[in-house]
């Protein structure tokens, strides 16, 4: 795992610790909390601003901590995966299937045999499961 997967690990981790209610975003509750569990007492008008100063309007998103906290490169590069894999994801159940490459690959004009798709497959699926789920998909990509 790259410095900046672990980095991208570790956010998700701490943020969806945080993130109490788990609606996906910090609320000024939240960030007042952890602020004080840290020893920190400080005043939600300041919690407030941080919130606004970030973009957010009823909290902050994971998202905007990434933007945030990791380098500039690495927060695109990981959107640009994502964007990737949403438009090879065609049933949008999180994985890339047989199915799913097929149609792709058609829309660009390739007609691959379906033996050379499953081969495609089974090099990058780590699991087992017979499909590309997102933590493979960037692996095979960061390995080209």
């Amino acid at each position: 795992m790259s410095g900046d997967e672990h980095l991208h690990k570790e956010l998700e981790a701490a943020f969806h610790k945080i993130d109490t209610d788990n609606d996906g975003m910090l609320s000024s509750a939240d960030l007042h909390k952890l602020f004080h569990n840290f020893g920190h007492d400080i005043p939600a008008a300041r919690i407030n601003a941080i919130i606004q100063k970030l973009g957010g309007a009823e909290g902050v998103s994971l998202d905007q901590i990434k933007a945030l906290v990791l380098p500039k490169g690495a927060y695109d590069r990981e959107e640009e995966y994502k964007g990737a894999f949403a438009m090879f994801d065609v049933d949008g159940d999180k994985l890339l299937c047989i199915e799913d490459l097929k149609k792709v690959l058609a829309s660009f004009g390739e007609d691959i045999p379906v033996p050379e798709i499953e081969e495609m497959i089974k090099e990058a699926d780590v699991d087992g499961d017979g499909k590309i789920n997102y933590e493979e998909f960037v692996k095979m990509l960061e390995t080209m």
